[in-house]
């Protein structure tokens, strides 16, 4: 059987941290019979995979950037097109202007495009409907993470597509991080006292996140038990938090790193932290929770139907009811109250991602669909 070429496209890549997924994906692919490449922000290499550095990976100013990003894109697709690549493999998270230039070079140089839908919406309330529809018109096949966004995609688009979609799942994150402590220091974590429990919310910071809800929570949390929160905070003004921080008198029980984590320092926080908590108020699927499981750290979530598909409450994970601060603050405390509760959980969460999560069951996915 000839090997079918597969291009991942990822004009963000290793800026919103998603250089391990496409390496994944790569490796996945290529394990199932697949010429795997990736055209994207970054160089990293895995296996045998060896990415093109086609995109830039820092900011300058706007102008500028546009017309770097535009060149580039037109540069990856002509090569694309000598390399007589079967399928581009576009990621989805939003439905702006763009997020569509991708697909508009695909279907400009004739390209068969596989669309990974993370997101269903941007959450952020500037997505274009004409957009959405055309990137789903425009792709051969989606492919989508868990059964309940299947459900809300054909429900969205009235079952206009239900033909293109098959199910992957979120591969997971154990071939590209370390349980060893770093050698890299990481200053913010230097004074904290280590006597103390540290509970981690960890990404991109926006409404739909739930932070509230955590912030909410604290006061009925053990006093020894701390909060990390680190991110980026987009399309969401953290003043309201820290406002939050301030009446709740809780300043001195939340440590705050409000910027962009890089792998190193992520791999610290995580090492460090003794759970993660992901309060979100919708979601479609989460990267972290699977990041979080990779690790082997008990993560408490709310019990939004996304989760659910993923933790068994009380085995490889623990639920709280979505919303409830009061509930979430009882999860926190059981959780701390026993020792063995905390190793049964974060065994049964490594062992569950690495049975069900593995990037070779992504590719045979891809493989059960293409081929």
């Amino acid at each position: 059987m000839n090997k079918m070429k597969i291009a991942i496209v990822d004009p963000v890549g290793k800026i919103a941290g998603m250089h391990h997924y496409d390496l994944g994906l790569a490796s996945g692919l290529a394990n199932n019979n697949f010429d795997a490449r990736i055209y994207s922000t970054f160089k990293d290499s895995y296996q045998s995979i060896i990415p093109y550095k086609f995109f830039k990976s820092k900011k300058s100013f706007l102008i500028w950037d546009m017309i770097v990003y535009f060149f580039m894109g037109l540069f990856t697709f002509v090569h694309l097109k000598i390399f007589k690549i079967d399928y581009v493999v576009l990621h989805v998270f939003s439905y702006t202007s763009k997020d569509f230039y991708p697909f508009l070079l695909a279907k400009i140089f004739g390209s068969k495009i596989i669309s990974i839908a993370h997101d269903l919406e941007g959450f952020e309330e500037k997505d274009n409907s004409y957009i959405k529809n055309k990137i789903y018109t425009w792709s051969n096949k989606i492919a989508i993470h868990n059964l309940y966004s299947i459900k809300e995609f054909n429900r969205i688009f009235d079952f206009k597509f239900e033909n293109k979609v098959f199910q992957i799942p979120h591969g997971n994150y154990v071939p590209f991080i370390s349980k060893r402590k770093s050698l890299v220091t990481f200053d913010f974590l230097d004074n904290l006292d280590k006597s103390n429990k540290y509970i981690l919310f960890f990404g991109q910071i926006k409404p739909t996140k739930g932070l509230k809800v955590l912030l909410n929570s604290l006061t009925s949390i053990d006093s020894s038990i701390h909060l990390i929160i680190a991110g980026r905070s987009r399309y969401d003004d953290f003043d309201q938090y820290s406002n939050i921080i301030k009446n709740a008198n809780i300043n001195d029980r939340v440590h705050i790193l409000i910027r962009y984590i890089s792998d190193n320092e992520r791999e610290i926080l995580f090492n460090f932290s003794d759970a993660i908590i992901l309060p979100y108020t919708k979601i479609y699927q989460s990267g972290v929770l699977i990041l979080a499981m990779s690790y082997g750290i008990p993560v408490i979530a709310s019990d939004l139907l996304a989760n659910q598909e993923v933790i068994e409450d009380g085995k490889n994970g623990i639920l709280f009811k979505s919303q409830d601060s009061f509930d979430l603050a009882n999860k926190v405390n059981s959780l701390f109250t026993d020792e063995n509760i905390i190793e049964h959980i974060s065994h049964d969460s490594l062992k569950y991602v690495l049975k069900k999560h593995s990037w070779d069951q992504v590719g045979s996915a891809f493989k059960s669909n293409l081929y």
